[in-house]
This record gives C-alpha cells, structure tokens and sequence, in this order.
C-alpha cells in the first residue's frame, strides 16, 4: 500500500478536527499538523476549543503509535471564513515515550470523583466519566496535556490503555 499523499493526511485529518471541535477551524492548523504526522495515521485526536472575545483558543491534539502533536491556537476568528489565516498556531511534536507523568484531575462536581461514578450498581468498571480528565506531562513538552477535552470521551476510553502504557516503553532487546 501506497503511503498517502500529504493532501489526503491534510483532508482526513481537517475533517477529523471538525468532527471533534464540532466547529470548522482554519485549514492552515490541518496543514502544519499534516507536514508533522507525514503518512502515520492517527490514533487519538482530541480538540478542545474555547470561545474568546479575542477569538478562538485551544489546541489540536493528536497522537500516531510513536509521537504526540499538540497545535495550541489562540486568535483564531469563531467563522474563519471570514480571515481564513487569521489566529496564531504554534505545533509541537514529541516522542510518546517522554511521558512521565499522569494524573487524574479532580473535577467541578464534587459528586464526580466518588466510586460510583466510576462503576456500575455490580461494582463493574464503567467508561471514562464524563467529567474525568487526566493530565499527561511529557519531559521534552514545556506545558501539561489535559485529556479529553473534546467530546470524544468512547475514543478517551479506548486509548488511555496504549496512553498508560507509553509510561513504561517496552525494554530494548539486547
């Protein structure tokens, strides 16, 4: 199989952030974030967005089998169309095996964090709970990732195994 052209990782993956921001953003967010994930396909995509009177704020985050890309934006206007390059984005990429650190976060409501919101009545364990977030610090990375902050909470459940096992990288075979 052909690797895919950079305008095919650009187009899947400007559709992918719209999906997940419910909301179009730039195209030149897409387009840095393509020339960085080349032809690995992603596995994890999160998209937090905040509305400002400044414009939109928040970042792309996404993650292949071997790096994480995290695009923080600030600026951008809420209907782009009408300044398609307007906002500032600045990517930065790191090995997935620079986490350190996990934290699970307290949330808003305090009913959140108790036991049964993570369990079912039988005392099974349920899916990531709405409110829930972690916070990942990875070495080579001057700021913490919060996860999720999108609406992809399903997506959430099914990574955080692969997340929670880059904190300990299989060993190099001698």
């Amino acid at each position: 199989m052909a690797p895919a052209t950079r305008e095919t990782v650009f187009s899947q993956l400007n559709t992918r952030i719209t999906e997940v921001s419910d909301r179009e953003l730039p195209h030149h967010i897409a387009v840095r974030l393509a020339f960085l994930i080349g032809d690995a396909p992603v596995k994890y995509l999160d998209v937090p967005v905040l509305e400002t009177p400044q414009g939109l704020t928040g970042a792309v985050i996404a993650y292949t089998d071997r790096v994480l890309i995290v695009a923080p934006f600030t600026g951008v206007p809420p209907h782009f169309m009408e300044d398609p390059y307007g906002g500032e984005v600045t990517p930065a990429m790191v090995s997935r095996t620079a986490l350190t650190r996990v934290d699970v976060l307290p949330t808003q409501e305090p009913d959140r964090t108790r036991y049964r919101v993570w369990t079912d009545e039988q005392g099974g364990l349920l899916r990531w709970p709405s409110q829930a977030t972690v916070r990942l610090t990875y070495a080579s990375l001057d700021f913490p990732v919060e996860l999720p902050r999108g609406r992809n909470r399903e997506d959430f459940d099914n990574f955080l195994p692969t997340l929670l096992a880059d904190l300990h990288p299989p060993s190099p075979s001698h």
